[in-house]
């Protein structure tokens, strides 16, 4: 079939297909579908966005839920457990394909892999295989990425893989060399760090991969064809909308999506996916099924793929092809829409109507009636030609159209047969087809044929018969539709004409030519085109990849860039110069030119015509004169070409920068501006003769700036001949030796100076020339030294010169120290030694080497070096050298720990047995130790001590020594500066005083017990001698005025004195106990037995016997101690602790106050916390402090004048503590006080 029909046959089918389902649909809900995203809501997915904000899904039946991907499932799981109907995914489909996963390939969205590698910016990575041994951040499956490395020599195993964490700042803060990332993604991230980055691309290595796709399961392909087919023409419909009107997608995003990424960062996006995309030149949605089976093999290439493994069913037209479409009936009627289609329209609205009508339950008849009468006023009114015949009959019946286009009335056809009005050529296939017909073989069929008209013309139509049968299968009558297709056919005429002369020009063409149909992405490649790259006519396809494809990497984004500003109205004629590579691998470079010839509705342009030609010879030959150009214009030397007259043509940079004058001042001008007057006129007039006679001239110049200043050349001019061989100009190349006068001048000048320095410098300056072994100069400083004069040591080899042991020295030297040379001549080596040389008088004296190995002229291998005279030097240092040894030695055997300290650094210098045996530290370990790490002491304290030790005072210090086992000794130090040299050292003596200092701190401690216990004496005995001697004042008081005068007192004043009696010998009893109590404490006859109680049963027996106190002043006392919480505690002295700090409470708590005991568990630990608060007068605060103190008098009296002795609480503290724990106060005067203290618990 013709391709034009295939078009719009595969139209037809689609518009039959669509008619039933859109009038269904109309009636029903929208199919409900899923689209699995391959990430997060971003512009990646931008046509998808449209195509629902456009409703482009809901004009097709469909409504869409976009899912964004997550970490429970992958897309490819969600699409193949009918989560989803379609995802997005990328070209490892191919992976997934070939492990039986029955994913199919609906369109290719991104013509161009996103995936790129990052590199630091500062980082050495300057190319990809120097990603060798570096840490790499790489996703499963990037096959490009793993592709594009293994062709640059880096495969994975030659990597640090490290997991992908799609976080950048791994390569931010230098965690990875590299990280795969997305183009249209990180880059942007990077940017807004202000972190500079390199990227490497895999198509720069030629490593192509489609990028994002859009994918459906087989299943869906299967079971509803025109689901996935309606979805993917709504999905690229969407796609181009994006494309068109990214700034719109990007506020549809932000807005209604996802706010994760700034407007910016989406239009960052949205801009780098164009680039890939390419929807002005490649349709999109499109595949090239051999850019697939490319990607297949590298696949295969890197391991990935089986190299049988098999990808049948990847592309969704291997199942819309096996559709079973019933083709004997769609043919002729696609045949009637391609022509017809007015016709279709006509019977879609029928059908539309009858079902209108059926569904309000009218009249069949009265439809059909009414039906028959519009096709009725088709037939007469139509636009084609439309005929009614049988065999019967004849003509039954004709249209107005059919009448003028045979120019008959409808009287005069009944007289006309078919072959009379058919053109006899055409009579044949005709009747073929009418044949078939008749023997029910078709039942309609249709071509192009020629007929005469009625005044003899012949005219083309296109015939369209249908056949209508009656129930037997006999033909009850035949329509024919003609259509006049004259000029039609003219047009073609004239266009085949057009095409053999076009034809005939691009075969006698050097260009090649192209003309690309860019929605349907063909491309027509001229023979020329083809062989210019090395191809025969067949090997070459016709899809825009065959184009693409071979552009160098380096090309690709300019050329891109290029068409797309052409394609956008930005450039007029497409033009662009860009490499293709040959069949044989090799590029040409190609200037291609097109222009758009043909535009969309909306003036895109969908035609381009275009040129290829090939300018590689050009291309060569403009490097080469840019080579030669650039080498004039960046040499180093001056160049000027004259005329034959001597003027100035042409002057590089150079002669600007070094003389001043620009080209344009001496343009024309004779060289002569340049001339100093220092060189006579007959050195020129010599230069002219030599070079008008053909010969180069060779010499020098004195000349003068601009600015006056004078300046020497070497010049070399030569005379330059045209093609007959005359001279016509000179050129001269000329260097500036202006700075190597100089240095001959200055040379001259140092040698000068040189040879009075080595004349009269005491050192010794001397040259051995190795080759030979032979020394070949020795100043006269020689002779000072040595009493031999320069002439005599000349004579003299290295063992004559030296004595034996300082020879054999000196020659090792050599021997290792040459080839060293040799093999890094640029690498100075300087040699310093010390050797005896041999004197005249037979003594010998120290002498100090230094020396440096150079080439001489000849290339020769030489030493020069100086000899000073170090003799008195020598015998001083080995006297000093002989004096430390003895000091060592006395150091070594002393018994006393000695070390030496370095005062500058702080560490040892030396360290005798008795210092390495003290601190438990080998010699090597402690020698070069800092005292630092010795001494306990802060490093500001030891510097102190240090420092007034250095200022030559003799002091005794103390410390503290840490030794290798990390036990802490006292010691105590005598220090004592020594000149070493020029510096001076502390020479310490160390004694071990920690015994001595534990003795003086146990008769420290002993002297402070014994003051503490007459402090307690001292207490007690003020204690009997004031507290326990008031109560029994009062007793004995009061007994005896009731003894001897009671009958002079009445009742009430008796019982008043008996109550002070038994109050006074309460207090006294109260007194005795707690100091019996303490005393026993103190005297260890207490029993500590602890065991585990109920604090609450401990509490309630001490309120019980607190109760009648504290009923008398209304207190109130309140506990919130939990029953079941346990303490581990001695029963009778934590009832005293509670004893006393209640009873407390209660004395210094007014009338009507409150106590309000609890307890607290504290958190890490394993401890209890009882609190005892009232709200009472409170402690001044200066007093807290002297609460717990035997040897302060804190006893008051309470808010009722009771008294105290001042014992309860030094009694309280000391059991608080005998348990570990503590007891503290927290008070204000005026508001109360919260006694606290610490018990343990199990």
């Amino acid at each position: 079939m013709n391709p034009f029909l295939k078009y719009y046959f595969a139209l037809f089918v689609v518009f039959i297909l669509a008619i039933p389902i859109q009038s269904y649909s109309s009636d029903t809900t929208l199919t409900q579908v899923k689209l699995q995203l391959k990430w997060k809501h971003q512009f990646q997915f931008a046509g998808y966005y449209a195509a629902i904000e456009k409703g482009y899904y809901k004009e097709l039946g469909i409504e869409v839920e976009l899912v964004e991907a997550n970490v429970t499932e992958s897309p490819i799981d969600a699409l193949i457990s009918g989560k989803a109907q379609f995802a997005t995914s990328t070209s490892d489909i191919i992976l997934l394909r070939a492990a039986g996963r029955p994913v199919v390939l609906l369109a290719t969205i991104f013509q161009h892999s996103a995936q790129v590698l990052l590199v630091s910016g500062t980082s050495k990575i300057e190319y990809v295989h120097n990603l060798a041994g570096k840490r790499l951040i790489i996703e499963p499956h990037a096959a490009d990425i793993i592709a594009y490395m293994k062709d640059e020599g880096v495969p994975l195993n030659k990597v640090i893989q490290l997991p992908h964490s799609f976080n950048i700042n791994m390569l931010v803060e230098n965690k990875a060399d590299a990280m795969t990332a997305y183009l249209t993604d990180e880059p942007f991230l990077l940017q807004q760090q202000n972190f500079d980055y390199k990227i490497f691309s895999p198509i720069s290595g030629n490593i192509d991969f489609y990028g994002d796709i859009l994918i459906t399961s087989e299943q869906l392909l299967k079971d509803n064809p025109k689901l996935a087919l309606d979805f993917r023409t709504a999905s690229i419909k969407g796609w181009e909308y994006a494309m068109k009107n990214s700034d719109e997608i990007i506020e549809l995003i932000y807005n209604k999506y996802s706010k994760r990424h700034s407007k910016e960062h989406l239009a960052f996006e949205a801009e780098k996916m164009k680039k890939l995309i390419l929807p002005n030149v490649v349709p999109i949605g499109y595949s090239n099924h051999r850019r697939w089976e490319k990607t297949v093999k590298i696949y295969q290439e890197i391991g990935l793929l089986d190299a049988d493994a098999d990808i049948t069913g990847l592309f969704y037209t291997d199942y819309i092809n096996k559709l079973n479409i019933p083709w004997n009936i769609i043919i002729p009627f696609s045949l009637i829409f391609l022509f017809l289609s007015s016709i279709a329209f006509f019977f879609y609205r029928i059908t539309q109507k009858l079902k209108f009508q059926i569904k309000h339950n009218k009249s069949i008849g009265n439809t059909l009636k009414k039906t028959e009468k519009e096709y009725q006023t088709y037939f007469d009114q139509g636009m084609l030609g439309m005929a009614k015949t049988s065999l019967e009959k004849g003509w039954i019946e004709v249209n107005d159209v059919i009448c003028n286009m045979f120019g008959y009335s409808r009287e005069e056809f009944v007289d006309l047969t078919w072959d009379k009005m058919t053109y006899p050529d055409d009579l044949e296939k005709d009747l073929l087809q009418f044949k078939r017909v008749q023997a029910g073989e078709i039942d309609n069929y249709s071509m192009d044929k020629r007929f005469f008209r009625k005044n003899g013309d012949i005219f083309h139509s296109s015939l369209t018969v249908n056949t209508v049968r009656k129930a037997d299968g006999s033909i009850d009558y035949m329509i024919a539709i003609l259509n006049d297709i004259t000029e039609r056919k003219k047009t073609e005429k004239a266009l085949r004409d057009s095409e053999m002369r076009w034809q005939f020009a691009v075969d006698g063409s050097e260009l090649g030519l192209w003309d690309w149909d860019i929605p349907n992405n063909k491309v027509f490649f001229s023979k020329q085109w083809k062989e210019m790259l090395g191809y025969e006519d067949d090997e070459i396809g016709n899809t825009s990849e065959e184009w693409s494809e071979r552009i160098h990497p380096d090309d690709k984004e300019k050329v891109f860039e290029d068409v797309q500003k052409h394609t956008d109205g930005k450039m007029p004629v497409y033009k662009n110069e860009h490499r293709l590579q040959c069949k044989d691998g090799s590029y040409k470079w190609i200037l291609s030119k097109g222009i758009s010839v043909a535009t969309t509705d909306d003036g895109k342009p969908k035609r381009m015509l275009g040129t290829h030609a090939d300018i590689s010879k050009r291309k060569s030959d403009e490097e080469k004169i840019k080579k030669f150009s650039t080498g004039f214009e960046q040499t180093s030397n001056t160049i000027v070409i004259t005329d034959i007259n001597g003027n100035i043509e042409y002057v590089n940079p150079r002669f600007t920068e070094l003389s001043g004058y620009s080209a344009k001042e001496v343009y024309k001008q004779n060289p002569r501006i340049l001339n100093s007057g220092t060189q006579p006129k007959e050195y020129f007039a010599e230069l002219w003769k030599t070079i008008l006679s053909g010969k180069t001239w060779k010499g020098e110049f004195h000349n003068k700036k601009k600015n006056g200043e004078y300046y020497w050349e070497n010049s070399i001019i030569t005379p330059v001949r045209n093609e007959k061989g005359e001279i016509n100009s000179f050129i001269a190349i000329k260097e500036d030796t202006t700075l190597r006068k100089k240095a001959e001048q200055a040379l001259k000048e140092s040698e000068e100076k040189y040879r009075l320095i080595t004349e009269n410098v005491s050192d010794v300056i001397w040259i051995l020339n190795v080759s030979k072994n032979k020394f070949t100069y020795i100043s006269p400083a020689e002779e000072k030294i040595t009493g031999y004069t320069a002439k005599e040591s000349l004579q003299q080899s290295i063992s004559e010169r030296f004595s034996q042991e300082s020879a054999k020295k000196a020659e090792e030297t050599i021997r290792t120290t040459t080839p060293k040379f040799i093999e890094n001549p640029s690498n100075k080596i300087t040699q310093v030694n010390n050797f005896q040389q041999k004197c005249k008088d037979g003594s010998f004296v120290w002498i100090e080497v230094s020396s440096n190995f150079r080439y001489n002229p000849a290339n020769e291998i030489e030493i020069i070096g100086t000899s000073r005279n170090i003799d008195k030097r020598k015998k001083a240092e080995l006297a000093l050298k002989e004096s430390e040894e003895k000091f060592r030695n006395f150091i070594d055997k002393n018994k006393a720990i000695i070390i030496s300290v370095d005062p500058s650094t702080n560490r040892i210098l030396i360290a005798n047995k008795a210092a390495v045996d003290f601190y438990g530290y080998s010699k090597a370990e402690l020698i070069n130790k800092s005292m630092a790490e010795i001494n306990v002491l802060s490093a500001d304290e030891i510097s102190k001590i240090a420092s007034k030790a250095g200022g030559n005072k003799l002091n005794t210090f103390h410390f503290k020594h840490k030794l290798a086992n990390n036990e802490i000794r006292d010691i105590e130090g005598y220090p004592s500066p020594v000149k070493v040299g020029d510096k001076t050292h502390l020479l310490i003596i160390i004694f071990d005083i920690t015994e001595r200092k534990k003795a003086a701190e146990a008769l420290k401690n002993s002297e402070a017990e014994l003051k503490e216990l007459n402090i307690t004496k001292d207490k007690f005995f003020s204690i009997i001698a004031h507290d326990l001697k008031s109560p029994f004042n009062a007793i004995i008081g009061f007994s005896k005025i009731l003894l001897e005068g009671h009958k002079e007192y009445d009742e009430e004043k008796r019982e008043g004195m008996i109550k002070i009696v038994n109050s006074s010998a309460v207090r006294a009893f109260k007194l005795l106990e707690n100091l019996l109590t303490w005393s026993r404490s103190h005297s260890g006859r207490i029993p500590y037995i602890p065991e585990e109680l109920y604090l609450k049963t401990l509490l309630i027996e001490t309120l019980y016997n607190q109760e009648g106190q504290a009923s008398k002043k209304n207190i109130k006392i309140t506990d919130t101690i939990h029953e079941n919480e346990l303490v581990f505690v001695d029963e009778n002295m934590i009832a005293t602790v509670l004893r006393n700090l209640i009873s407390n409470a209660i004395k210094f708590t007014p009338k009507n106050g409150n106590i309000v005991i609890s307890s607290e568990k504290l958190t890490n630990s394993n401890f209890i916390k009882i609190s005892v608060k009232d709200t009472g007068v409170g402690i001044p605060k200066d007093k807290i402090d002297d609460l717990f103190h035997i040897d302060k008098n804190i006893s008051t009296q309470g808010t009722e004048k009771e008294t105290g002795t001042g014992l309860g609480l030094i009694l309280c503290k000391e059991f608080v503590e005998k348990h570990g724990g503590k007891i503290w106060v927290e008070s204000e005067a005026g508001k109360g006080s919260t006694f606290m203290f610490t018990l343990p618990v199990i």
